[in-house]
């Protein structure tokens, strides 16, 4: 069985906040649910960050930017605030926008299984 490569679960958990972001009505659940993926995303990207050197270009900085997401929608949803949604939805865009065309997994998972990306790129 080969393992999972969990940058790449990562970026899809990301890539699945910003779906629901861009094509869901936003109200509490939905922010229960992004602060969930967004969870996953750091949890995966973390694992997979600290165990190797990432072939695909994730370093700390990646890390770092997951957490600061999930931190932040884990306050909005404790202060049962949207205020930050709109600013998470536009860094996620841009972050998936910027990352070089080398990196491996998130061009494969535009390429493959998000490929509504290309509707608002």
């Amino acid at each position: 069985m080969a393992a999972i490569n969990k940058g790449m679960l990562a970026h899809d958990h990301g890539l699945r906040v910003l779906e629901l972001l861009y094509h869901e009505f936003w109200n509490k659940e939905l922010m229960a649910t992004i602060k969930n993926e967004l969870e996953k995303a750091y949890v995966n990207l973390k694992e997979h960050v600290m165990n190797k050197e990432c072939a695909c270009g994730d370093r700390e900085t990646d890390l770092n930017f997951y957490h600061w997401l999930y931190q932040e929608m884990k306050e909005a949803v404790a202060i049962q605030s949207m205020a930050v949604v709109p600013v998470l939805r536009d860094e996620l865009l841009q972050y998936f926008k910027t990352k070089d065309e080398s990196h491996r997994c998130i061009q494969e998972l535009l390429l493959k299984k998000h490929t509504w990306m290309e509707d608002i790129a």
